[in-house]
């Protein structure tokens, strides 16, 4: 017999009880149905068998962990749907768009809006079915041969370079697949979903954390497509389309080739932004903005020098020097100042600024003092030359209440982001921003004296400011600057394992740390000498070029 406590009640039950008993016998009447459960701080499915005294705290869709599991188990439902509606194609979960999934089929099979109509009706008929998604453990090199008898070249690549003994795969409805990370026990509980027809492929839909009770609405997202669609064409220039072909140019040593023409192709993108800013003799204030660890500040620095080439100097001005006095600053809910609220900042002292400096006047720029919350002047004085630009960087740049004195005519946008495409198989994708995370613990570490378990303390509270600041404003960018680089994650791998090794089963971020170890062993380490020291991967791995 073995402890057992949920919800504040206590059971003495039989090892080998599974979770979905205990929640039983506990009588709880959960709002949202529970999708899996947190036993000890890991995350554990429904059918987990209970062999010591645990803490069980049940996750729904509200909660982060919740929406995954969720959006993983819809995604093999639909994938079963297809292969039994086109059983000689391959569905590939290719990334997030709109709040959704954007998928097309590996040979670029076009869909029409009669198959989007047949497998959402397949997928619905599997849903109602209520069928059991089966779990087993099975030995890697008869999970090979398995992937082998049915060609998928993507998980054989993937399974003979990671070092486990087991795999665990997942059936339905005739199809095996393994995934990362957990999925529920039968169909039945994924009764949200909706499938969009999109170009190319189709959008699976289903509800977030904020609208449990719903499909939120689509809404187009043009620019972040495209640019998700440069990254797959680029993908194809390096032949690299997932972890297990990129593992497989590190062991065949190709991989300084890769390297090589991933930076190439970042600094072809920097002079096509400098070459249509200095076409639109008009611009005057360039704008840069993003979300936590996208590269923005190297991301400006490399602008201007390549402005600079094309004969356009530049002038930079802080936004942390334009922040309103403490007193003033925004209060949160929790009580807290706001500083990543837009009203933060004295916009309209920031305004009369730019405006002078555009006109040819010159200005006294303030000078934050962040300790006594007080704004201060030291006699550090700016005046524009004719042929000189403002680049601003900083989360609020798309956000027109910033800059609302100055004529969009005289701006230029651009939104930065690490928007990787790069997914773990075709089933499997990779979050961007899991590699943002990934960036942001190794930088924290190396630079700021955080540790990985305080950094992902605080993600949460970062995300949340970015869905509320700069993912509303991202569609408003004149350009788009994906700063992913296909070989990054093999470079993190060994910074930010150590890290998160720290963290013990007793912390609140264990899941999160567990999650993110078992994620980082899909890719074969690299240690690299040849990343250029201007490399936008260097602000996070040291070595840079460039000052911050």
């Amino acid at each position: 017999m073995v402890k057992v406590k949920i919800n504040e009640k206590v059971f003495d039950i039989e090892k080998g009880t599974t979770v979905n008993s205990i929640i039983g016998m506990a009588k709880l009447k959960p709002k949202y149905p529970i999708l899996g459960a947190f036993q000890n701080n890991e995350i554990v499915e429904l059918e987990e068998k209970i062999r010591v005294n645990s803490l069980i705290r049940p996750v729904d869709i509200t909660s982060p962990v919740g929406l995954r599991i969720y959006s993983t188990s819809l995604s093999f439902v639909v994938i079963a749907a297809a292969k039994k509606i086109f059983p000689k194609d391959t569905l590939i979960v290719q990334h997030s768009l709109s709040g959704g999934l954007f998928m097309e089929f590996e040979k670029k099979k076009f869909l029409n809006f009669n198959d989007i109509k047949k497998l959402k009706e397949k997928t619905t008929k599997i849903i109602k079915g209520n069928l059991k998604i089966k779990k087993e453990r099975i030995d890697i090199e008869e999970g090979i041969e398995y992937f082998k008898s049915r060609k998928q070249i993507d998980k054989i690549n993937l399974l003979r370079n990671i070092y486990t003994k087991e795999i665990t795969i997942y059936s339905l409805n005739g199809i095996k697949a393994f995934f990362y990370g957990p999925l529920v026990p039968a169909t039945g509980m994924l009764k949200l979903f909706d499938l969009l027809y999109y170009p190319g492929g189709m959008v699976l839909m289903f509800p977030n954390r904020y609208s449990p009770d719903k499909v939120p609405v689509f809404r187009e997202q043009k620019k972040i497509f495209s640019v998700f669609h440069e990254f797959e064409e680029w993908q194809n220039v390096l032949d690299v389309s997932d972890v297990g072909s990129l593992n497989e140019a590190i062991y065949n040593k190709s991989i300084s080739r890769l390297v090589k023409i991933s930076e190439v192709i970042h600094e072809k993108k920097f002079s096509y932004l400098a070459d249509k800013i200095k076409v639109d003799k008009k611009i005057k204030l360039v704008l840069v903005a993003g979300p936590s660890s996208s590269g923005k500040t190297t991301f400006a620095k490399r602008l201007a020098i390549h402005l600079q080439v094309i004969g356009i100097k530049t002038a930079t001005i802080s936004l942390d020097n334009y922040f309103v006095s403490r007193e003033k600053t925004p209060i949160d809910k929790d009580g807290k100042h706001d500083f990543e609220h837009i009203d933060a900042i004295d916009i309209e002292l920031f305004n009369e600024h730019l405006i002078k400096l555009i006109e040819g006047e010159e200005i006294e720029l303030p000078e934050y003092d962040f300790r006594s919350g007080k704004r201060k002047y030291t006699g550090n004085k700016m005046k524009l030359d004719n042929d000189q630009i403002i680049l601003i960087e900083g989360i609020h740049g798309l956000n027109p209440k910033l800059t609302h004195y100055i004529p969009n005519i005289m701006k230029f946008k651009i939104y930065v982001s690490a928007l990787t495409q790069l997914n773990i198989d075709n089933y499997n994708r990779i979050p961007t921003t899991d590699s943002r995370l990934i960036r942001r613990m190794v930088r924290d570490s190396k630079f700021r004296n955080y540790t990985a378990e305080s950094t992902l303390k605080r993600w949460p509270s970062v995300r949340k400011g970015e869905g509320k600041w700069i993912f509303p404003y991202q569609e408003n960018a004149d350009e788009m600057f994906n700063s992913a680089l296909i070989y990054e994650l093999a470079v993190l791998k060994p910074e930010a394992e150590p890290l998160l090794r720290e963290i013990g089963p007793e912390s609140e971020v264990y899941y999160e740390a567990k999650r993110i170890l078992n994620f980082l062993n899909y890719f074969t380490a690299l240690k690299c000498n040849e990343i250029p020291p201007t490399s936008i991967l260097k602000e996070f791995i040291g070595k840079s070029a460039f000052k911050y």
